[in-house]
């Protein structure tokens, strides 16, 4: 009975020393191996040290003894016959040549303009609203032709026909004789209004008027300048056409559309199209036409559409007809229907022609660029990868270390993506050599057994290592001295100021300041070092860094004060601590100089963690 109670006794005690072993198992590794480098020194029969090795960032290594570059710990060394610490299965580590014969390089991640240039190709068509078609008023029969061919230009008035038809031939007499007998009679009216029924411009009919004679034969005009792009077969000399019959038609090439192929998935980059009146004309310069934004659409001539582009973009266009010149534009509609057949919609941008540069059917080319958004999560779109489920990053963790980050991705601009998640502003990248880096991430077993960390918030499994964001509960913070602390200003910044002072190794000076708060003071007066006097702050300072967590946004930035943590404090694991928002250097108050700068800010988070509440 005895033998089995003695047993148990030595069981439980086991039990919790485990706890704290664990705990500080790392930080004791950092003493132990000075004194095993200078033991090493000392016996020439010593094993060899491969390299040093970082215990709490096992992916930091040295051919030379030092310390972290990311906490400061003394570096431990790893000898012939030994692994070293575990990396985790998700950090690939690349001795230093190998890196340099990759050429791994990084990129800061970070938030900015996302932008994207797109590159259309479109033809040059008339403008519809510049075009006309004369056709027949009546039955007539052709006597002569004007104009030779299609393409002859022609100015307002200009002959184009002459016809004879019986019907205006009587009309123009009757209005002859009256205007001739009664030019005050009501009827003069009646009988031009129906000449201009028949076609006749008020030009003809005024000379109509003053005639002494009426002709057999009447002239069709050319209502507007421009071109005459089409003409009736009929319309030759000795044809005969009926009321209606389409004759010629006219088309004015002053002002040009190019029109633009857009495919579906470039339609997300501009915005919908919309009804937008044609854009006033401007001055030509000599190598460059600039065409201001088209006014606010006024539901008048052009209401296709309701909605108007809620930003002028801008084109510029070239064409092989004219090398070495640029057409500078703002798209005025968008079609809101796909061709079926190329799937893509045609953007419109009208151009000046006055000087005749452009023809109708050119081929035209188009760059078009567009701000996608002002500010952004960025992430170069060399660094992005696309071998696995989803798109992967390698994430450089301190000297030849990467680590995978699986991400979700929003918009693709020019050089980057937009991150929606997965990566954190300031982390860095690898933009050269990540396809290396990531066949030699599946080459390796440890590697390939595991799946991308999901982001910023999780840590590196197997590394002992948290990543940049997480808050880590702290486990048992039973320990509080006194159960009655409140949350006040004085408070907050004495917690700060107790945190500078343990950082500092300045044991005296914590102990003036603890003894102004009631949950330390019983603490401060049995503090005979730096060690009890930490062990004692560590939970109280946990516990009041998590009550500000939990704070709202706007009281906790009021308080003045920033938020660290480190994953392997002496006593709960990870511990936290307040620092005067002036302070820009974390200074770790939990081991002091030995790790002054292990550790990590938390960002403000609305959640609260999982600890025991002051009240």
């Amino acid at each position: 009975m005895f033998r089995t109670t003695l047993t148990l006794l030595v069981t439980a005690a086991l039990a919790a020393a485990g706890g704290w072993f664990f705990a500080s198992q790392r930080y004791h590794a950092a003493h132990l191996a000075a004194h095993a480098s200078d033991g090493a020194a000392g016996n020439p029969a010593a094993r060899k040290i491969r390299f040093y090795q970082s215990p709490m960032h096992p992916w930091i290594t040295s051919d030379k003894p030092g310390k972290c570059t990311i906490c400061g710990m003394t570096l431990v060394p790893v000898y012939e016959g030994e692994q070293g610490i575990p990396a985790g299965g998700n950090v690939v580590t690349l001795a230093a040549s190998s890196a340099a014969v990759i050429g791994v390089q990084t990129h800061e991640v970070a938030r900015g303009p996302l932008t994207r240039t797109l590159r259309l190709a479109g033809t040059i068509e008339a403008d519809e609203s510049r075009q006309k078609i004369i056709a027949a008023w009546t039955d007539a029969r052709i006597e002569r032709i004007h104009i030779p061919t299609t393409g002859v230009v022609v100015t307002a008035g200009q002959p184009l026909a002459t016809v004879y038809s019986p019907d205006l031939l009587t009309a123009r007499q009757e209005f002859h004789a009256l205007a001739t007998a009664t030019p005050d009679s009501p009827l003069v009216s009646v009988a031009r209004e129906k000449l201009r029924r028949l076609g006749l411009l008020d030009t003809q009919i005024d000379a109509l008027a003053k005639a002494d004679a009426v002709s057999r034969d009447t002239e069709i005009l050319a209502p507007l300048s421009g071109t005459v792009i089409a003409r009736a077969p009929a319309a030759f000399a000795g044809g005969y056409v009926n009321a209606g019959d389409e004759l010629f038609t006219l088309a004015d090439f002053s002002t040009l559309w190019a029109l633009l192929d857009i495919y579906e998935p470039d339609l997300a980059v501009l915005d919908r199209g919309a009804g937008v009146p044609p854009a006033p004309k401007s001055e030509i310069s000599n190598s460059e036409f600039q065409i201001p934004a088209p006014p606010p659409a006024n539901h008048g001539q052009d209401a296709r559409a309701t909605a108007d582009l809620s930003q002028t973009i801008t084109a510029t266009l070239t064409t092989p007809a004219a090398p070495g010149r640029t057409w500078n534009a703002p798209i005025t509609y968008i079609d809101t229907n796909l061709n079926e057949t190329t799937r893509t919609a045609r953007a419109r941008v009208e151009l000046p022609n006055t000087d005749a540069a452009l023809r109708r059917g050119q081929t035209v080319y188009a760059t078009l660029a567009a701000t996608l958004a002002s500010d952004a999560l960025l992430v170069p779109r060399s660094a992005v990868l696309f071998t696995r489920d989803q798109p992967v990053a390698w994430v450089a963790k301190g000297g030849t270390a990467y680590e995978p980050r699986s991400l979700r991705l929003g918009r693709a601009g020019d050089t980057a993506w937009e991150v929606l998640g997965g990566l954190a502003a300031g982390e860095h990248v690898v933009t050269e050599g990540a396809l290396l880096v990531d066949g030699q991430a599946q080459i390796s077993s440890s590697s390939a057994a595991a799946d991308p960390v999901q982001g910023p918030e999780a840590g590196v499994q197997g590394s002992g290592n948290v990543a940049p964001g997480t808050v880590t509960p702290a486990g048992d913070n039973s320990r509080l001295q006194t159960p009655n602390t409140r949350l006040t200003d004085e408070v907050v910044h004495a917690a700060a100021s107790a945190s500078e002072a343990l950082a500092s190794d300045d044991l005296a000076a914590w102990k003036k300041i603890a003894t102004t708060v009631p949950a330390l003071a019983a603490s401060a007066a049995a503090a005979s070092d730096l060690k009890t006097a930490r062990a004692a702050f560590e939970h109280w300072s946990t516990q009041l860094a998590d009550q500000v967590l939990a704070l709202p946004p706007a009281e906790r930035t009021a308080l003045g004060v920033r938020i660290y943590q480190c994953p392997m404090t002496p006593e709960l694991g990870t511990g936290r601590w307040l620092q005067h928002a002036t302070q820009s250097a974390l200074r770790n108050p939990f081991f002091g100089s030995d790790m002054l700068e292990c550790g990590e800010e938390v960002p403000g988070k609305a959640e609260t963690l999982k600890s025991e509440t002051l009240k």
